[in-house]
């Protein structure tokens, strides 16, 4: 029939008169070009329906028409597609529901103004985004899926457009299954298939010159991180997986530089990472590239920006210069000029913190409530409007914490001990507040409470033996849907990693050939803090265990 479509190219390749490969759900070149892939014209031609154009038309008979054969069709076509900058994708339709026009009548008869029977069947990327939005209301607050991360969100509308996306959201939503039913890892179920299968997609988009750079391979880079963190990726018994995915992840945004970042997705997906671009500088003994001059002059918010997420904005330029400083700290052999410039430059990044500082203090809304635990140790803990507002305060905290900690470890002997008392005296009250900052965070466990780990990591370097068994046992609790942490997230590995943090690790992680210095690093570190006389069970007094086993809830 003349006018017919003959080939199943997708709607854009025919528009652009380029060969299709007709893949589904995306064709090869709509992927590689990063292009909604719409879909083919419909086969179907009806003659009535000259003015219209789209995948599909309804046309039921009417039950109000004439003996005569008179009909009136409802029809049903996809006009246009829009897609805008951030890669989400505009359709407009029409439903036109044609006037009788039987016996010369003009009203409408039941069946024409009753909406077409036909519905458009649901692609694959449909139903992914049908099951992620399905995970955002979950009935516990701290098994939705959105409250991972602040760019989570905004993931659904990107479906369909890269496959390596597409399968890192299939492979964290199976862990999100696995963990709601309280199964364990399963190296013989779909999980480890799955995870295979989105590192393969991964690996394609990374070898593609284009879709290397994209916001999406960069976000679902960040996604296989959270599936390792959740037991859902290989079965690696050393559990440093995610650690390396981090470090990716860091690489990949310092390959693609400020400029790559533009659109609100970009900046929200980068705001979440730089967590991960902070731990893979420290962990590696290097200056992190975020406190280069471009990278202090790019934009991270959007304007107008709420006053949190300002403030947390001017905590964290000075908090990315803190490697650098920690590498200085590591240097062996130090002389009273570099000590002196440690002390200078610990100084100057505390003095930048006083704004944030005097805003958490005046307008951050943080009261003082009574614990609902009846914790004898913390009788009055921290309620915050927000669950960013706590995360601007506890990483506040600690990052003043190790700056803190730095000064009194530099400050010459001509300094009064006053002035070392005082730090010190300043260090406990720190360590405090953010063992009172915790009960606000059980109410997010497990995935939203993560936040707590690296400030409670950074304060059990400082804290006295029964406030560091206390923050043992809450960073076991907050790391309890993690499988392959529990080698970090004892006692031994919690003392490794804060010593990361305050510049007094022995082995830092090396780059080069060997794929596995995260773990050669560990056990480097592992043995110095044997030799220290640390073990994996934190040792206490009689009396201190006794009130912490008759006082505390360690369940």
């Amino acid at each position: 029939m003349v006018g017919v479509v003959k080939s199943n190219r997708c709607g854009t390749c025919r528009r652009r008169k380029v060969k299709c490969d007709e893949a589904k759900p995306v064709c090869g070149p709509c992927r590689k070009r990063n292009r909604v892939c719409e879909a083919p014209a419909t086969k179907i031609k009806f003659a009535e329906a000259k003015g219209l154009q789209g995948g599909f038309s309804h046309r039921p008979t009417s039950s109000g028409a004439s003996a005569g054969g008179s009909t009136s069709p409802d029809q049903v076509a996809v006009l246009r597609i829009k897609t805008m900058g951030d890669g989400s994708s505009y359709q407009t339709w029409r439903f036109n529901a044609s006037s009788a026009v039987a016996n010369g009548s003009t009203a409408t008869s039941s069946s024409d103004a009753s909406p077409p029977r036909y519905t458009p069947s649901l692609s694959a990327s449909d139903m992914l985004q049908l099951v992620l939005l399905d995970t955002f209301n979950h009935s516990v607050v701290g098994l939705r899926v959105s409250s991972i991360a602040q760019f989570v969100c905004e993931i659904p509308r990107r479906l369909g457009q890269s496959f390596a996306l597409d399968d890192a959201v299939k492979c964290l939503l199976h862990c999100h299954k696995t963990m709601c039913r309280g199964d364990g890892p399963s190296p013989t179920g779909p999980g480890p298939r799955s995870y295979v299968r989105a590192l393969h997609s991964l690996q394609v988009a990374l070898n593609d010159k284009e879709e290397c750079l994209s916001d999406n391979t960069l976000c679902a880079v960040a996604i296989l991180g959270q599936v390792e963190m959740l037991g859902g990726g290989a079965c690696d018994t050393h559990g440093m997986n995610w650690i390396r995915h981090a470090g990716g992840a860091a690489r990949l945004i310092e390959a693609r530089g400020p400029i790559a970042a533009k659109d609100s997705f970009a900046k929200v997906l980068l705001r979440s990472q730089r967590g991960n671009c902070f731990t893979s500088s420290v962990m590696r003994g290097q200056e992190c590239f975020l406190d280069s001059p471009d990278w202090r002059n790019y934009s991270f918010l959007d304007d107008p920006a709420p006053d949190e997420e300002v403030a947390i904005e001017d905590m964290m330029r000075p908090m990315m210069a803190l490697p650098a400083l920690l590498k200085l700290v590591r240097s062996p052999d130090k002389d009273q000029r570099q000590r002196r410039l440690i002390l200078e430059r610990a100084e100057e990044l505390l003095a930048s913190l006083k704004g944030t500082a005097d805003f958490v203090s005046v307008q951050s809304r943080a009261t003082k409530v009574q614990s609902c635990d009846n914790n004898p140790l913390y009788p009055v803990v921290y309620d915050f409007p927000a669950r960013r507002v706590a995360y601007l305060c506890t990483h506040l905290w600690a990052f003043s914490l190790v700056l803190n900690n730095i000064i009194i470890d530099m400050l010459p002997e001509s300094r009064p001990d006053s002035e070392k008392d005082a730090r010190k005296s300043h260090c406990a009250q720190l360590c405090r507040q953010l063992c009172m900052s915790y009960e606000y965070c059980e109410q997010f466990l497990p995935l939203g409470s993560m936040y707590m780990a690296t400030p409670f990591v950074v304060a059990c370097h400082v804290a006295p033996p029964q406030e560091k068994q206390w923050i043992v046992r809450r960073l076991g609790k907050i790391g309890e849907h993690m499988p392959f942490m529990k080698e970090h997230w004892n006692p031994m590995g919690i003392e490794i990693m804060s010593r990361y943090f305050h510049g007094k690790s022995a082995s830092m992680v090396q780059d080069g050939a060997d794929h596995d210095g995260y773990a050669k690093s560990w056990a480097e570190n592992t043995r110095v803090v044997e030799k220290d006389g640390i073990t994996d069970e934190t040792s206490l007094s009689p009396d201190t265990q006794a009130t912490c086993s008759s006082s505390l809830d360690w369940s």
